[in-house]
């Protein structure tokens, strides 16, 4: 590529992930859209993760590597941001690979666009390759409010992965969160750059595998209630001084009143509570007609119970006791 071309900054945190770096960072390096630095930030890492990061420094002078006192994902993260030199800035999760052509299938579609994402794949442990659930619309042109809209109502994948981001974006708005915040750092990121945006394109092209297993970064919804009240104060914080999104922010509540109605505790969280508060505002499924009423009765087997009738009444059968286990996020 000439040097003329945009600068992309790759940022990768690393944290005890020896047997996929090289995977991942041979995918970054090969890529036909050259003009690309890679931030690989060692966050600690007490495997030879380290001594493999240093080792593509020496071999290719577009690897800078960063060595840190474990922080977190989104500390290391951060630390790469404050370090890139690009125009664009990319993450990609060491445990994750790109095909060949990501980064150039991305910036040949930059124009006047602040963000550009691309289509992916999920592999799972058993070699099985799946696309992203059917709600998911990411293919085309959106407005800063179509962006944070879908990631608050689920039609819009949270990670931050896939997309090229302006730099000077990332520079102002990537915001470091508490170490305590481990599952849908994604999500709230991507909101505080959604609102500081203007315009999004989605291309078909593909430019992300993701792979899935237990010490994966993609995960699969493993909390509870009072986490979830955790994120959302961290969520209402971000969008404090917007009202265009309350319905949307509603039918997140909603989504996540979805998952957790039939557990101790979410009659009594703030989540259900501000929900609840709101819901004569909007109109309302029968679904959401019947989570509603769920919250207001404290004992977890009677809501079980109904639930499983209701769902029972539409053809979806849910035995108990699969009930009392979380769904996936």
């Amino acid at each position: 590529m000439l040097n003329s071309s945009p600068l992309v900054s790759i940022i990768v945190p690393i944290y005890n992930k020896e047997q996929f770096v090289n995977r991942c960072v041979d995918s970054i390096v090969n890529q036909t859209y050259t003009n690309i630095e890679v931030l690989l930030i060692d966050d600690g890492s007490t495997d030879s993760s380290k001594e493999i990061c240093d080792n593509y420094a020496i071999k290719d002078k577009r690897v800078i590597v960063i060595h840190q006192e474990n922080g977190g994902v989104n500390h290391a993260r951060y630390q790469g941001v404050q370090t890139a030199n690009g125009d664009w800035g990319m993450f990609i999760d060491a445990d994750d690979e790109i095909p060949i052509n990501a980064i150039e299938s991305l910036i040949s579609e930059s124009g006047n666009y602040d963000i550009i994402s691309g289509a992916v794949y999920f592999h799972d442990q058993q070699g099985k390759v799946s696309s992203p659930p059917p709600q998911i619309k990411e293919i085309g042109i959106f407005t800063n409010n179509e962006y944070v809209t879908a990631l608050l109502v689920g039609s819009r994948l949270c990670s931050l992965c896939r997309q090229l981001i302006k730099m000077p974006v990332l520079k102002k708005h990537f915001i470091l969160l508490p170490r305590d915040i481990t599952i849908a750092e994604d999500f709230l990121l991507n909101v505080n750059i959604g609102l500081n945006v203007n315009l999004i394109t989605g291309i078909p092209n593909t430019v992300y595998h993701y792979h899935m297993h237990p010490t994966g970064a993609f995960k699969t919804k493993n909390t509870d209630v009072a986490y979830e009240d955790k994120l959302d104060c961290h969520l209402e914080h971000i969008l404090s001084g917007t009202t265009e999104y309350e319905e949307a922010l509603f039918r997140h509540r909603m989504g996540i009143i979805y998952w957790y109605i039939t557990y101790d505790g979410i009659t009594r969280s703030a989540v259900a509570k501000k929900a609840l508060s709101v819901s004569s505002k909007y109109p309302k499924s029968t679904s959401e007609k019947v989570l509603l009423f769920l919250c207001k009765i404290n004992n977890a087997f009677i809501r079980r119970m109904i639930w499983n009738i209701y769902n029972h009444s539409k053809g979806i059968l849910i035995p108990l006791k699969k009930l009392s286990k979380k769904g996936n996020g």
